[in-house]
């Protein structure tokens, strides 16, 4: 069974929003008998995320925008066979800030600056699928220039 609802919205006043939430109940049917009706490793049951956004329309700070995210990862099995124990759960934090610099001209229109900052807190919790284990994503920066047209 998958159950998926999500959620958009504008709040008004430059602010949005989206949210999500996932559950899983998952199984494995076939393969080897060690594993017929265990949960498969690294998949969580539950995983939600939430983002608030805004932007600002008007002002000498017109053409900005930043936003904030929360997820959540929950707790899964390190193995296939459910009996290796389990990943813990995590929340990790985003980040983003953008400038649309058609506030500055309407020729720069569709010209963007953003910077993305990824897993605000550091957070460092390995986790492991199939008996494997990885290091997680470390907070990263990513800044972008685009162009839509």
């Amino acid at each position: 069974m998958r159950v998926e609802v999500s959620a958009t919205g504008d709040i008004g006043y430059g602010f949005s929003f989206n949210a999500s939430y996932t559950y899983l109940d998952l199984k494995t049917m076939k393969g080897d008998a060690s594993t017929q009706g265990k949960i498969p490793s690294g998949m969580p049951a539950n995983t939600a995320s939430g983002w608030l956004d805004h932007t600002f329309d008007s002002g000498v700070l017109k053409g900005l925008g930043t936003g904030f995210g929360i997820r959540y990862i929950g707790s899964s099995f390190r193995g296939d066979t459910n009996a290796t124990g389990k990943n813990k759960s995590m929340f990790l934090m985003d980040a983003a800030v953008r400038y649309r610099f058609e506030a500055v001209s309407p020729g720069l229109r569709g010209l963007q600056l953003a910077v993305n900052l990824n897993n605000l807190a550091g957070r460092n919790i390995v986790t492991c699928q199939a008996d494997f284990c990885y290091r997680p994503l470390a907070r990263t920066v990513i800044g972008s220039i685009r162009y839509n047209w």
